[in-house]
């Protein structure tokens, strides 16, 4: 919408991460170099950690891009999982069929893969992002990974993303061995001041920015403290600070333009912390002025554009419940489907353990806890798609609205310059009744 008005070739601040925008801060350059280093030893675990948001899953990406065809990668981008669905996992990254099979079958598969691997002079890599939702029981399963050797050389690498919480766990006391497999660490930062500067005109070059639109010095204080220097969150005040300067017609963002889009953000689903600002230009008040034609001057009364504005928002509170009440309804029935699997998990052990259930039973009992995995990704499925609906709704109601705060700014003026030119032309007409008085005889 607005790379044409700034003479970009594309958006600067998607938030999907893309490697044409990655910016190397020094926590990032650290983060590059023990992957690198990690990846050159070829054994053992990386571990990079820091807060959502703080660019992990962009380092990933880039490291993507060095790799060569003689390494196979299985990416996973989610680790929320049981045992049995990790370990199955990464063997469908690798295509290998492991339908119907136990874990100690799909381990032994997957070792034979490895070596195969091996012998064509390939390596395995396995990257996990959000591996902060990983258990110690299933970090210990991908410790049992790394034991796969061949005259003493690793068969794969295990890269591991994830929020802060990763490395308190890593930390506990049970997890001794896989701490000892850590071959390097590294906890991403946000940035500075002046880091937040670099990103910010980082990105933007690399989307053909030419020096449009202007970016006054004093922003960047402002956008490190709303946005505690998170890269995404930077990414979404800076989108919208780009759209409301192109519904806006400005091309010089200051200070009082930052501030405005965080007021307009504040009760908005991606509105950045609760921000305690004041514009240093006081906005028109919509709540108390209204236009007379007959005399073309104002007077302050209910405001018709502000009775727009609250359909609007009401609009949006209506969209949030309704999205709400579905995300509800849908977690409900998850739960409700992993209670229940869990308690046919259970309840089939103890049956096992008995002695009392034959294996025709458990294929069945493992076939119906698969529908009921189904189930709950189709869920969660529908949860999603009902996200980027509302979501679209949202980015509508918001152009929309501030169209509409702009078209009525612009009727203001236009008002306030008629009344001016009315009380000029009234001046003018006393000042020629009084000069006839007065040179009467």
């Amino acid at each position: 919408m607005y790379e044409s008005y700034f003479g970009l070739d594309d958006k600067p601040f998607k938030l999907t991460p893309d490697p044409r925008f990655y910016y190397a801060s020094p926590h990032h350059k650290k983060a590059m170099s023990y992957l690198h280093y990690g990846f050159e030893r070829g054994d053992g675990f990386v571990v990079v950690t820091g807060p959502s948001g703080s660019g992990k899953s962009l380092i990933a990406r880039n490291l993507l891009t060095t790799l060569d065809n003689t390494i196979a990668v299985a990416q996973l981008s989610t680790a929320s999982l049981a045992s049995y669905d990790l370990i199955s996992l990464v063997a469908l990254c690798y295509e290998l069929p492991v339908e119907g099979m136990h874990k100690p079958e799909i381990l032994k598969r997957l070792e034979s893969f490895f070596h195969h691997l091996h012998q064509q002079d390939k390596r395995a890599l396995v990257i996990i992002d959000e591996a902060q939702h990983l258990t110690p029981e299933r970090l210990e399963e991908l410790r049992i990974l790394s034991n796969f050797q061949v005259d003493n050389v690793p068969l794969v690498q295990v890269l591991l993303f994830g929020q802060n919480e990763l490395e308190t766990m890593i930390r506990l006391p049970e997890m001794e061995q896989f701490r000892q497999r850590i071959i390097a660490s590294c906890q991403l930062k946000p940035l500075n001041i002046k880091e937040v500067k670099e990103y910010i005109e980082c990105r933007l070059t690399a989307a053909g920015w030419q020096g449009m639109p202007v970016l006054e010095p004093d922003i960047y204080p402002i956008i490190e403290q709303q946005t505690s220097g998170l890269p995404r969150k930077i990414n979404l005040l800076m989108e919208r600070v780009l759209l409301f300067s192109f519904l806006s017609e400005i091309q010089c963002i200051n200070k009082g333009v930052i501030k405005e889009v965080l007021l307009d953000m504040r009760s908005e689903l991606s509105s950045p912390q609760e921000i305690d600002i004041e514009p240093e230009n006081q906005s028109v008040d919509y709540d108390e002025l209204d236009f007379n034609d007959s005399s073309a001057t104002m007077r302050q009364t209910q405001s018709h554009p502000h009775h727009d504005l609250q359909r609007r928002d009401q609009q949006i509170s209506a969209a949030d419940k309704i999205t709400d009440q579905e995300i509800d309804r849908i977690s409900g029935s998850i739960n409700s489907n992993l209670a229940n699997g869990e308690r046919s998990y259970k309840s089939d052990t103890s049956e096992m353990q008995a002695g009392r259930v034959t294996n025709r039973s458990i294929e069945q009992e493992l076939d119906s806890l698969s529908a009921k995995q189904n189930d709950i990704h189709a869920d969660v499925e529908k949860v999603l798609r009902t996200l980027d609906l509302v979501s679209d709704v949202l980015d509508k109601v918001i152009v929309r609205k501030l169209a509409t705060m702009q078209h009525f700014d612009k009727m203001i003026i236009k008002k306030r310059r008629q009344a001016a030119m009315v009380n000029k032309h009234e001046q003018s007409e006393e000042s020629i009744f009084d000069d006839v008085n007065v040179n009467k005889p």
